[in-house]
């Protein structure tokens, strides 16, 4: 759509003294002003796929921190770690936060990727 924006931009300045002459400069704005109004539509429908799919990478960033901590939170808590020295604990801890459940991390693999081919079209 861009492109088609341009090539109308270079055609009204190439041909822009026999559009005079001929008297159509309103017919050339019309023109313009309809491809104007699409790239503008494609760039906001780009921007608004951009917000979602950056926020539900987002969202998934932080869900997965959220849920890995989580899932030690309730045993912590539960007492079942009760009698563990406070260094293997914190290990155990970190050790849990930095691995996420296989569903989870294949899904934000699915989604980085998605969001890698969306940048790399908006970007053209």
């Amino acid at each position: 759509m861009r492109f088609c924006f341009r090539f109308q931009h270079v055609r009204v300045r190439t041909h822009a003294e026999s559009i005079a002459f001929y008297q159509a400069g309103q017919i050339e704005r019309k023109v313009s002003d309809m491809r104007l109004r699409q790239v503008l539509q494609k760039q906001m429908s780009l921007y608004n796929w951009s917000f979602w799919l950056n926020s539900a990478v987002n969202i998934f960033d932080y869900v997965g921190g959220i849920i890995s901590y989580l899932v030690i939170a309730i045993p912590i808590f539960g007492g079942a770690y009760d009698d563990w020295p406070p260094e293997d604990l914190s290990a155990l801890i970190s050790r849990v936060s930095r691995e996420l459940p296989p569903e989870l991390e294949f899904d934000l693999k699915l989604l980085n990727s998605v969001v890698r081919r969306h940048r790399s079209c908006a970007s053209i």
